[in-house]
């Protein structure tokens, strides 16, 4: 059975409103006994099945609400800035070029309200190898990466 690696965008102080780590803490909500978790610059390292793990993050990734912060129904708002938004197209060019597949988000949202700000799509890449830069990379975007790893103890190794 494959060890999955999850490494989301890092929510510092303010990690209850972090759309990644919350689909992540839900996600482990019904995990089975024994899961470990492991908690430096947020890898989640599960040992079940790959495919039903995916599932579950993009499914939850698919539900979180786009828009205005100041909406009660809104989960996440728009990224920092102009920056931030190159930073994200960039990444997910890079991943799609390096053999990564988008599994959900990928994209800028520009239609309606959207139009006048700096608001994207939270994002799940898989396919990259664990030793991709971008696991390194300090991103600040709504970029959730997923890596197969070759052990348990070699997860939290992967982004630091």
């Amino acid at each position: 059975m494959p060890t999955v690696l999850i490494t989301a965008f890092e929510p510092y102080d303010r990690w209850q409103e972090n759309a990644s780590w919350l689909a992540l803490v839900e996600l482990t909500r019904d995990l089975p006994p024994g899961v470990k978790v492991v908690t430096r610059r947020y890898p989640v390292d599960f040992e079940i099945v790959r495919s039903r793990l995916i599932d579950r993050l993009v499914e939850k990734t698919r539900t979180i609400r786009v828009g205005n912060p100041l909406e009660r129904d809104v989960f996440m708002g728009p990224v920092i800035d102009e920056s931030a938004v190159r930073t994200y197209e960039r990444a997910i060019a890079q991943a799609r070029h390096d053999g990564g597949r988008v599994l959900v988000g990928g994209e800028r949202l520009l239609d309606g309200p959207l139009e006048h700000g700096w608001f994207v799509e939270p994002t799940v890449i898989d396919g990259l190898p664990p030793d991709h830069p971008l696991f390194d990379e300090e991103l600040f975007v709504p970029i959730t990466l997923v890596a197969e790893v070759a052990t348990r103890t070699s997860a939290p190794a992967v982004g630091e």
